[in-house]
């Protein structure tokens, strides 16, 4: 009876033992859930969201379920595009997709948006900044966008000025602007050469611009 009150005392111990790590495996060792379909093309992702591509459509999603939104047709879309969503899902082209915790930032054709995935609530909309110079209408465009979870954006924009009577007009320009709960913000403006290496890291907003780092606070 020793012997056998023994060896169950051992199994037990074992048990024991190799349980703790059994149920880390199981836990904070899984897969995060994907909630993006398995035929898409994911962009951007976190512990929260993920932003695909499908079809001819760019979608945000959360992780913890519920529905995905549309944020509109993929520029990609435009080279040989037939649409293949309802008639509202083929408007409206997205560029420059940004994601952070469940908030969504993104080019929508000439405008800005930041939205919840969440709720779905729109934080900020906004035209990009379109001005005019020498009579001539300033084609802007976001080259590239970064948001934080709180919905604060910043972006990289690019001022295009068409020909005019055959005439070419100023060369173009680049600018460094934000929003965030003190409203918009002109960080750099009218710079000759695209600033690089935009990034956002909780509200410090960093970037290169002719080869020396600049950066601002955001609320």
């Amino acid at each position: 009876m020793r012997a056998a009150t023994g060896i169950i005392a051992s199994v037990l111990a074992l048990a024991l033992l190799t349980a703790p790590a059994s149920m880390a495996s199981a836990g904070h060792g899984s897969a995060l859930r994907r909630c993006a379909p398995r035929s898409s093309t994911v962009i951007s992702t976190d512990v929260h969201a993920e932003l695909y591509r499908y079809g001819s459509g760019i979608y945000a999603c959360l992780r913890s379920g519920g529905r995905n939104t549309h944020l509109g047709r993929a520029v990609e879309s435009l080279n040989n595009w037939v649409c293949t969503e309802t008639p509202q899902e083929c408007r409206g082209v997205v560029s420059a997709e940004a994601l952070a915790g469940d908030v969504v930032a993104y080019a929508y054709e000439d405008r800005l948006i930041v939205r919840s995935v969440a709720t779905g609530a729109t934080l900020h909309d906004l035209e990009l900044n379109v001005l005019t110079r020498g009579g001539l209408v300033e084609i802007a465009s976001a080259l590239r966008i970064v948001v934080n979870s709180e919905g604060s954006v910043a972006w990289i924009q690019e001022d295009l000025y068409p020909t005019h009577d055959d005439n070419p007009g100023p060369p173009r320009v680049y600018d460094v602007f934000a929003v965030d709960s003190r409203g918009f913000d002109s960080l750099r403006v009218g710079l000759p050469a695209a600033p690089k290496s935009l990034k956002l890291a909780g509200n410090v907003l960093s970037w290169t611009q002719a080869g020396e780092s600049q950066s601002a606070i955001l609320d």
